[in-house]
């Protein structure tokens, strides 16, 4: 009679196991989502916020006079992650996470890269680069 309550308490408790390591499974695969989304968030805001300050700086070029030069860096990744930028037509694109974030920006002559960049204006226009 001992002998069979031993085996079904072990059989209990490696069913109460299971379930507590199932139950952890969950957990662990809610709280990793969350995260993944939490940081997606947060890699967007930064993009966003990058792609606005290369569209300021352009669009203050192009409202003071001629003989404007300046220099601004951009960083070589976003969050950690690497990413691309450049410009196309009216816009200027950062492409991060597979996730492209844009504004217009006025016509200018050039290309931006990661690191420092130098915007001019003259008489003939903006040049970038």
């Amino acid at each position: 009679m001992a002998k069979f309550k031993l085996s079904q308490i072990a059989a209990q408790f490696l069913i109460l196991l299971g379930l507590f390591f199932f139950f952890f499974v969950i957990i662990f695969s809610v709280l990793s989502d969350r995260y993944y989304e939490m940081n997606r968030e947060k890699i967007s805001v930064l993009a966003l916020d990058l792609v606005t300050y290369v569209q300021n700086e352009i669009i203050l070029a192009e409202k003071v006079s001629g003989g404007y030069h300046r220099k601004f860096i951009l960083p070589d990744n976003i969050g950690g992650f690497d990413y691309s930028i450049f410009i196309h037509k009216d816009e200027v694109i950062i492409n991060v996470l597979e996730q492209d974030y844009f504004k217009k920006i006025p016509n200018i002559t050039g290309y931006i890269r990661k690191g420092t960049n130098v915007i001019k204006k003259n008489e003939s226009g903006i040049y970038l680069n």
